[in-house]
């Protein structure tokens, strides 16, 4: 899909929306995190071919452990900001900021190994 697609079917899901919290206000919270959903598959159906792009450039090894874990971290980057998006909307913005402190903290710890390698090849480059 391209960019005209999405936008004009996210601006007429959002009028769908309007209407839905006009007429029953508790089914509105529920339409807005299937609109949410839909929006980051589209999302992330447009990324397959810069990740195709990436993993065809012979600069990386898709098998490589740093690879996998930019890519992991890349993966719960988007899914953290698409939560506490979801939970700003619901007027959640103590959750919101609890589940962006939670991915931050799963992204450095998934990181540990790739902070270790950039370290060790620091000290060997100074001895």
């Amino acid at each position: 899909m391209n960019v005209y697609a999405v936008s004009a079917l996210i601006m007429a899901l959002s009028l769908v929306l309007m209407v839905i919290k006009q007429i029953k206000s508790e089914y509105s919270v529920a339409a807005s995190v299937v609109v949410c959903i839909i929006l980051a598959s589209l999302a992330l159906s447009a990324l397959y071919p810069l990740i195709d792009y990436i993993t065809s450039l012979s600069l990386f090894d898709t098998q490589s452990e740093y690879f996998k874990i930019v890519m992991k971290s890349t993966g719960v980057a988007l899914l953290c900001s698409l939560a506490s998006e979801i939970c700003k909307d619901t007027g959640e913005n103590a959750l919101s900021y609890g589940v962006e402190l939670f991915c931050k903290c799963e992204i450095v710890a998934m990181s540990l190994p790739l902070i270790t390698g950039i370290l060790d090849l620091a000290s060997k480059a100074l001895k």
